[in-house]
């Protein structure tokens, strides 16, 4: 099996919330010679923790990440023969078929209130977390807030939702 992850959040030296999160689930990966794992970026990974080193590495440049995740990659995934593809951050790749995604969900904060953040992300956010999750086989999402909250706000089926707090993620998407 081919697994595709985006690890976008991993690109900066010193990752915060989600490329922690993305971090400590490659530590805890439970590992065979039967499994590849491919850590997509639209730049090089300038993060330099050791559990990086066993894994394959793949930029597919692109200015703008969540246009490179969405437009960008479903080649890239095609000619690397993934089977599955993790997005990380609320996004997937929009036209990669015959390619199994799962989706993390971390909040839709911007959904709720767009004066949280910028402008630009909030639209960006509301357009294609909302497709991503439409296209998504299965969503996890770190809280039963945010479960609801996909529900509610994006109108997803809670059937393809699973809520698991962080630390538990590993045990899910090993069942996936």
């Amino acid at each position: 099996m081919r697994i595709g992850i985006d690890a976008r959040p991993l690109i900066s030296e010193s990752p915060s919330g989600i490329g922690i999160y993305l971090l400590e689930i490659l530590r805890n990966l439970e590992r065979n010679e039967n499994t590849t794992y491919i850590l997509y970026t639209n730049e090089p990974i300038r993060n330099q923790d050791p559990v990086l080193t066993g894994f394959e590495k793949r930029v597919v440049h692109g200015k703008i990440g969540t246009f490179t995740i969405c437009f960008g990659l479903d080649k890239a995934l095609k000619a690397d023969k993934i089977d599955e593809f993790w997005g990380t951050e609320h996004m997937l790749p929009l036209f990669a078929h015959g390619v199994k995604k799962v989706l993390t969900v971390h909040d839709l904060a911007l959904l709720i209130n767009p004066k949280w953040g910028s402008r630009k992300n909030a639209i960006m956010q509301n357009i294609f977390c909302r497709l991503s999750c439409k296209r998504a086989d299965k969503i996890i999402a770190v809280s039963e807030a945010t479960k609801k909250d996909v529900v509610s706000l994006l109108s997803i089926d809670a059937n393809k939702i699973t809520a698991i707090l962080n630390g538990g993620v590993q045990r899910v998407y090993n069942s996936l």
